[in-house]
């Protein structure tokens, strides 16, 4: 299962730039989710890189779901990782 972010769809005008840079806001990686950053995670997952993979959950969200774990301390921010205790 694939559990994505918030994209913005191609090829939107008006408040696109407004609802852009409020969605680049709200995530640790800098920036919000683009309809490629959702096709790469599905790519990997029907291809042979992803063959022992089974039972979870793809989570392609620019960190936004890890945040409750960088306020607690249990996640290094710039390393990316888990403090595993």
């Amino acid at each position: 299962m694939i559990a994505a972010g918030d994209v913005l769809p191609p090829g939107r005008d008006g408040g696109a730039a407004v609802f852009r840079k409020l969605l680049d806001s709200k995530y640790p990686a800098g920036h919000g989710g683009e309809p490629d950053d959702i096709g790469s995670g599905i790519v990997y997952l029907v291809t042979d890189e992803s063959k022992f993979v089974t039972d979870t959950e793809l989570i392609i969200g620019g960190g936004y779901a890890a945040q409750r774990y960088y306020a607690a301390g249990i996640c290094d921010r710039e390393a990316g990782a888990l403090l595993l205790l």
